[in-house]
């Protein structure tokens, strides 16, 4: 991606699921590439154990945008409320920007509302945004821009 121009690009699809080891080997019957499956979201202590959940990265071998597997680690939490109350499938579209803080910028100015703002989602590699489902068509949009 052109991060000089502040493009854009689809950077992951999420898909929730109940059991991420055979959506892992579906995936494989397909003829992609799986990763291990490993608990996301530990690593951050500020994180709510409910936040928590298993992941596991899906990829082409074009290396074009992968897909990631999403498993509740608890019965509660966001995730778990989605899969109960929507079933398997799409959680989110995860798409790469140049600049986190323009993309904001624009967004605040259209007053468009954002689930969790960047600096409430950081990571040392990574700047995240949600943006609301109501704001993009009942789709949930994850913002990121890669740092470092």
């Amino acid at each position: 991606m052109d991060h000089t121009t502040g493009g854009v690009a689809i950077q992951h699809t999420a898909v929730v699921v109940r059991d991420i080891q055979k959506a892992r080997r579906f995936y494989m019957m397909l003829g992609f590439k799986a990763g291990r499956i490993y608990a996301v979201g530990e690593q951050y202590p500020e994180e709510a154990q409910e936040h928590i959940y298993y992941g596991c990265t899906i990829r082409s071998k074009d290396k074009g945008p992968s897909i990631w597997l999403m498993q509740p680690k608890s019965k509660s939490g966001p995730l778990a409320r989605f899969l109960r109350e929507r079933g398997e499938g799409l959680h989110h579209i995860g798409i790469e920007v140049g600049s986190m803080q323009q993309v904001c910028r624009k967004l605040s100015r259209r007053r468009v509302r954002l689930i969790r703002a960047p600096h409430e989602f950081r990571s040392d590699k990574e700047i995240r945004a949600l943006i609301h489902p109501s704001e993009s068509f009942h789709t949930l949009l994850e913002l990121v821009q890669r740092i470092g």
